[in-house]
């Protein structure tokens, strides 16, 4: 095969070069793409883990607050020691739901309102809890019996968990969005690859 020289052969270098480059921007391109579609990738992942572990503290905090009042009920209508120390146990796990929950939601101002609404109300139903204790133990749990029948027990109660509910269901439209962003990110990870 004869050897190309002069302009002719120029001009081919040329263009291969020129092929060459441009391949090569594209090759780059591509993987920087590629690259910035994984970390964001990475970053919703990861928002989609923080969302569905607030929701499951929440459950937590929902299941150690049902748990508390069963056992203060069961004290009232029994007067025996062993439910307050099942009640001081789930408090004491609703409390490390709680922490938890503050510090999963520390982004997000609404769920603070929202936790800060929770914590209060679940402070006036210990309030309540610790009366029904002192009055059982120095008056009769018919004293405690009386005394719940003229506090909004059922009002507290339904704040709590309707608090709860709209913090779950804040968290759960999060995850919606969260959720599709994450197959719309894969899918263009599977276009790019």
């Amino acid at each position: 095969m004869p050897k190309l020289s002069g302009p002719m052969a120029t001009d081919i270098q040329r263009k291969l070069f020129a092929a060459f480059a441009i391949a090569a921007l594209l090759a780059l391109a591509l993987t920087v793409a590629t690259w910035k579609v994984l970390e964001t990738s990475e970053q919703v992942d990861s928002w989609v883990t923080h969302t569905r572990e607030v929701i499951d503290q929440l459950a937590q905090v929902r299941a150690a607050t049902l748990q508390a009042e069963f056992s203060t009920q069961s004290f009232r209508l029994t007067a025996d020691p062993a439910h307050l120390r099942e009640r001081d146990a789930a408090r004491v796990a609703r409390e490390a739901g709680v922490a938890r929950l503050r510090e999963l939601i520390s982004d997000n101002p609404r769920q603070q309102e929202n936790l800060a609404r929770l914590h209060e109300t679940l402070e006036q139903r210990i309030s309540i809890s610790r009366r029904v204790e002192e009055l059982v133990k120095t008056q009769g749990q018919e004293a405690a019996n009386d005394y719940i029948r003229t506090v909004p027990l059922q009002e507290i109660r339904e704040r709590v968990f309707q608090i709860i509910k709209q913090m779950e269901a804040e968290e759960g439209a999060l995850l919606e969005q969260r959720t599709a962003e994450q197959r719309k990110l894969r899918a263009q990870v599977t276009r790019l690859s």
